[in-house]
């Protein structure tokens, strides 16, 4: 009985510990992503208002726009089709 008891607190204990990591590793990415200019933060795909969800959810990433069909031709590198 003792043991269960035991083993029940370390579960806990543990998942705290995690849970207290996490939300510290959370903050400290906020903070840095924060500090970014809005040109660095445009670059890696985030405005400004979006960090707490990038850091909480992942960032989304905005499809590309269809390329037109010369530009698939190399007609945009200056090569014949």
């Amino acid at each position: 009985m003792q043991r269960k008891i035991l083993l029940t607190l370390t579960a806990a204990a543990t998942a705290w510990w995690r849970a207290y990591c996490d939300r510290h590793r959370r903050r400290q990415a906020i903070a840095e992503l924060e500090a970014f200019s809005d040109r660095e933060l445009n670059d890696i795909g985030v405005r400004r208002s979006e960090i707490d969800w990038a850091v909480h959810h992942g960032i989304w990433r905005r499809p590309l726009p269809k390329a037109k069909a010369q530009d698939r031709r190399g007609a945009h590198t200056g090569r014949a089709p």
